[in-house]
This record gives C-alpha cells, sequence and structure tokens, in this order.
C-alpha cells in the first residue's frame, strides 16, 4: 500500500509541470499575471494557440526541427547498426579498447566542445545549416545506438548467421536479411532515443544556427522570453506543449517497440 502511495506521489509530481503549461496555455494573457493564480482559469481560452500556430516563423522552426531529428535519426541508425554488427560479431584486437573509449566520449561535458565545434563547421562552411546540427547531433548519439544495438544484436543467435553464410549469402545479405527484421525492436528504441534528444536539445542549436529560417524549435521558444514587451508565458506554454506532440506520438506508437528493445538489448543469450 505504500508503495502504491509513494508511486502515485511522484507521478503528480512529475504531472504538475506539464499541467500547470496547459493552464498557463490556456489562461488569458492580461489574467497570467494575476496574484494569487489560480489552478485552472475561469474562462479558459485557445487564443495563444491560435496566435502561435499563426506565426510563420514558429511553423518553420517545427519543421526545420523535424528535418534534423529524422535526419539524425536515420545516419545514426546507419552508422550505429554497422558498428555494433561489427563489435558483436567479429573479433580483432583493440575492440574492448575501442568500446570503452567509445563509450568515455559520453563522460566528455557537452559544453566544452561547444566552441570547438563551432571553430570547426565555421571553417568547413557549414555554420547556419541543418547538416551542422546533423552530424554533430549524429556524433553525440552514436555511442548510445552503438552500444543499444550491440547488446540486442548479440541477443541474436549467432547460428543464424553462420547458417545463412553456409548457404551462401555474404556478410551484407546477413545484416539485411536477418539481423535488421530481427533488431526490429532495438531500431525502434534506438531511434526513439535519439529523435528525442535532437529534437529537444537547445545549446548547440542555439549557438549554431542564426538564421531565423534555418534555426529549430527550442531556440524559437526561447525568443518569446523578453520578445514582446513582456514575457508573453502563454505564448511559451502553447509553444512548449505543441513542441511536446511529436515526441508524444512517437512514444504512443513505438512504446511496446521501445520496452522490448532497451530490455531485450540489455541480456545477452
Amino acid at each position: 500500500m505504500v508503495v502504491y502511495v509513494l508511486l502515485t506521489v511522484v507521478t503528480l509530481v512529475a504531472l504538475f509541470p506539464l499541467f500547470w503549461t496547459l493552464s498557463t496555455s490556456l489562461t488569458p494573457r492580461e489574467l497570467v499575471y494575476q496574484w494569487p493564480p489560480k489552478i485552472w482559469p475561469s474562462s479558459p481560452t485557445l487564443g495563444a494557440y491560435t496566435d502561435i500556430i499563426g506565426q510563420r516563423q514558429f511553423l518553420v522552426s517545427f519543421a526545420n526541427s523535424f528535418i534534423v531529428s529524422v535526419g539524425t535519426v536515420v545516419l545514426s541508425l546507419v552508422a550505429g547498426t554497422l558498428a555494433a554488427y561489427r563489435f558483436a560479431r567479429s573479433r580483432f584486437p583493440g575492440k574492448n579498447f575501442i568500446l570503452f573509449m567509445l563509450i568515455a566520449t559520453t563522460m566528455i561535458p557537452g559544453l566544452s566542445n561547444l566552441i570547438p565545434l563551432y571553430v570547426l563547421m565555421r571553417n568547413i562552411g557549414l555554420l547556419n545549416t541543418h547538416l551542422a546540427l546533423i552530424l554533430i547531433y549524429t556524433a553525440s548519439f552514436l555511442p548510445l545506438v552503438v552500444w543499444l544495438m550491440k547488446g540486442f544484436i548479440e541477443s541474436i543467435p549467432e547460428e543464424l548467421d553462420e547458417s545463412a553464410i553456409i548457404d551462401g549469402a555474404s556478410r551484407w545479405q546477413v545484416l539485411i536479411r536477418i539481423i535488421l527484421p530481427l533488431s526490429g525492436p532495438g531500431l525502434a528504441a534506438a531511434a526513439t532515443l535519439t529523435f528525442v534528444a535532437a529534437w529537444n536539445e537547445f545549446l548547440v542549436a542555439l549557438t549554431m544556427i542564426q538564421t531565423p529560417d534555418q534555426r529549430t524549435i527550442q531556440p524559437t521558444i526561447q525568443l518569446f522570453v523578453g520578445y514582446y514587451e513582456q514575457t508573453e508565458w502563454t505564448l511559451i506554454a502553447a509553444a512548449t506543449l505543441i513542441a511536446c506532440v511529436p515526441v508524444v506520438i512517437l512514444f504512443l506508437l513505438l512504446q511496446r517497440a521501445l520496452i522490448a528493445g532497451l530490455t531485450a538489448g540489455a541480456v545477452k543469450g
């Protein structure tokens, strides 16, 4: 009984910020600063949502985030799955060391790489481009994809590979026709985690993209702070909830595959 009570309390605490954001987004602008604040507005309005959807910059940024996130997912899955298959099925000198160094890169604070990455992208002419974000995000999320897919591929019996090779299949054919179909949950888990991370990333996008038409959704929402004479909290709340929609839909569609991928990929054999 105590456990259920604690879980209920934790759930309510976790959901309260989302509820408060929804309440703020439905509050008329002239009442958002009222004191004492109301848990729920007496006269809810969708004005903030219509204002946000009517802004071209927000819609463009929404599309930009989708392009960058999907591009990051595709590149990360292709590179990560190839590397994971090599690590899972091959034995070569320095394998464990390379794996250790790959995971060790995730321990480096992202802020420490920001200036070198900015200089690099400026020197190769990729500032203010989506490709810059896709490359940086892929490099950041690749260790997670490799580690997750490696564990999942190792859970697939190696005898399946050997049987296919005996029948004349190449390594590429084994990967495409056997490993990938059996790795659906692992791919779904990796894709979901990568998409969410790329969609929610703020600091790199703010630094690398200065052109409004190339800007992604998170820096665009930040611009509403002080953009008008005072901070428009209703617009920020509405924009935040709209930005959550793709992530929520993705989780609803892939929740079973996500759970299966995270659990199966964590167990070998």
